[in-house]
Order: structure tokens, then C-alpha cells, then sequence
């Protein structure tokens, strides 16, 4: 699969890194980039539950992340600090198929990442200064969908900001991307979902994670768009954190889930209309102080202190 991946994307993604790096040269500002790998039928229901192609989507953003790290090493590219690079990778389903926007048009504003339709991200708020795309047909393809969507829906025109840029040009899309797996063991919806961590100065690794645990939660279908869902994270205390190597650099724990919680909100919820609800919770005891973040009606996410080195989650 790294393979793959790798000789598919390597040069867009190199020629992307290239190009928002030299753009921000000699400066402190942190370009965003939005990598977003296009799979068809990612929302039909013969993907339902995410569980029967989640080890496949999983290794996809594994490969894709790795990439981007082995690019930014080859290229003396920074990530993730001043003066670099923030890569983040969201999954497409393209389809413009009656099922498809019967969907999206269904589930409006109840749905969340990383997974969206072609009209979801064409009629989001976020604004990006320029949409990149693999000078191959499929992209061409893609990119021209996205265009065409965005003007009708929203009546703002893109075509300026669009560019081709390198692609490997022997490069065939295999049919079918997925092959969902009915027999699979994760293949129950699961609409709460917990991960534990020091999230200390995000990385790639913590984004594949994240990235990863957010695609475990069952996106919304019509039928079930008003059920709850938690994404939850369990992020080590400072108290716990004195003793280890280089500690006077780490963050402090309140930096450490506003940075988690920025960057779970980013491959989410494409639009920044609102800002999310915040209850924060003290209380003696282990694992007595969290915060909930109500991101929309049925997505939360619930920040953890960690104080017990044996840590369990008790609420």
C-alpha cells in the first residue's frame, strides 16, 4: 500500500510541500495544507459500517502521512511549527450519483469528517487560497466537479484559485480503491470512541491517530443524524509530565487539548460558522477535571486530564 501511494502521490504532494514552503519563507506563519484523497463511494451504505472498510481507510492515511513526512525530511521541509507546514488529510467520497447528494442533502449539517461528499466541501465555508490537483485526467476530472458544484451552490467561482501540478502520469486509478468487508470484526457502528496521549507539540503521528480514531465514529445517515456522537482523549496532566526528559519544553495541558481539539475540529467540521460549546468540570480525584466541547447537536468531544500514571477513564 505505501508503495502505491507513494508512487501515485509523491510528486503532487512533493510539488504542493514546495510551493507553500517557499511562500512562507523567512517568516513565522504556519501554511495550512488540506490533502484530500478522493474514493469513490465512501458514503454509500454498502459501506455502512464504517468498521467493513476502516482497516483499508486506515492504511490509505498511514501511507498518505508517511509520505508526507518522507517528502517534508527529503526536502528540508518544517512541519507543524513556525515557519512551516501543517498538513492535514481529509477523505473524499466524489460520487455525484443520485444516492450520494440524497445523502449529503439528507444529513446537511449533521455531518462531520474526515469523510465528506463532493458537495459538502464544494459549498463549505473554508476558503482556501488556491486547490491544487494532479495534472492527470482523473484530476482534471475532480477538480472541474468541485468547480462546477461550488458555482451552482454557492454562486462564488474558484476557477483562479485552481492550478495543476505534478502528478505521476503512469499512474492508473485501480477499480475498486475499496472492497468492503462484510466478515470484518469492527464492522458494528460505534458512536463513542476514546484514545489516550500527551499530545505534546502535534506531530504526524498524532494527527494519523486522531485522524484514525474520528474515522472509527459512525458518520451520520439520514436515519440516525440526531444520535450522539463522543470522540473522547485522555491527555496526560502536567503533574505526570515533571519527571520526563526535556520537560521545561512541553506544553502545558490546557495548550495541549486546545491544540488536539483544533486540530480534530479541522478534519470534522469543514465550516468555522460557530464556535463550539465549552462545560469544563474540576473535581477531586483522578480524572476529575475535563472539558466537553459540543462541536454541533450530535458531536462532542471530551477532554481529559490524565492524573493517574494508571490511567482509567471513570466518566
Amino acid at each position: 500500500m505505501v508503495d502505491r501511494v507513494k508512487g501515485a502521490f509523491e510528486p503532487a504532494i512533493s510539488d504542493a510541500l514546495k510551493r507553500l514552503a517557499d511562500a512562507i519563507k523567512g517568516s513565522t506563519k504556519i501554511a495550512t495544507l488540506d490533502i484530500v484523497l478522493a474514493i469513490p463511494d465512501l458514503q454509500s451504505t454498502s459501506c455502512r459500517p464504517i468498521g467493513k472498510v476502516f482497516a483499508q481507510l486506515q492504511q490509505y492515511l498511514t501511507s498518505i502521512y508517511t509520505l508526507v513526512g518522507t517528502v517534508a525530511a527529503a526536502r528540508d521541509v518544517e512541519l507543524d511549527s513556525p515557519g512551516g507546514i501543517d498538513a492535514r488529510v481529509l477523505l473524499l467520497d466524489p460520487s455525484t450519483t443520485t444516492e450520494s447528494i440524497s445523502y449529503q442533502t439528507n444529513v446537511g449539517d449533521l455531518g462531520f469528517g474526515p469523510i465528506f461528499g463532493l458537495h459538502s466541501l464544494a459549498t463549505s465555508a473554508r476558503q482556501w487560497d488556491h486547490i491544487w490537483y494532479p495534472n492527470i485526467e482523473s484530476g482534471k476530472t475532480l477538480a472541474t466537479s468541485f468547480v462546477q458544484n461550488t458555482k451552482e451552490h454557492t454562486g462564488i467561482h474558484t476557477e483562479s484559485r485552481l492550478q495543476a501540478i505534478s502528478s505521476s502520469q503512469s499512474w492508473i486509478v485501480p477499480e475498486p480503491l475499496l472492497v468492503p468487508d462484510p466478515t470484518a470484526t469492527a464492522a458494528v457502528p460505534h458512536y463513542s470512541v476514546i484514545v489516550g496521549g500527551t499530545f505534546d507539540h502535534l506531530h504526524l503521528g498524532h494527527k494519523l491517530l486522531l485522524t484514525a480514531l474520528a474515522l472509527s465514529l459512525e458518520p451520520p445517515t439520514p436515519a440516525d443524524k440526531n444520535d450522539q456522537r463522543l470522540l473522547s482523549a485522555g491527555i496526560t496532566g502536567d503533574a505526570l509530565l515533571v519527571n520526563k526528559k526535556y520537560a521545561e519544553y512541553l506544553e502545558s495541558w490546557e495548550d495541549r487539548f486546545q491544540n488536539t481539539a483544533a486540530f480534530l475540529r479541522a478534519i470534522m467540521k469543514l465550516s468555522g460558522r460557530t464556535t463550539p460549546r465549552l462545560d469544563r468540570t474540576t473535581a477531586p480525584g483522578p480524572n476529575g477535571n475535563f472539558v466537553v466541547m459540543t462541536v454541533q447537536p450530535n458531536l462532542s468531544f471530551k477532554f481529559t486530564e490524565i492524573w493517574d500514571p494508571f490511567w482509567s477513564n471513570h466518566h
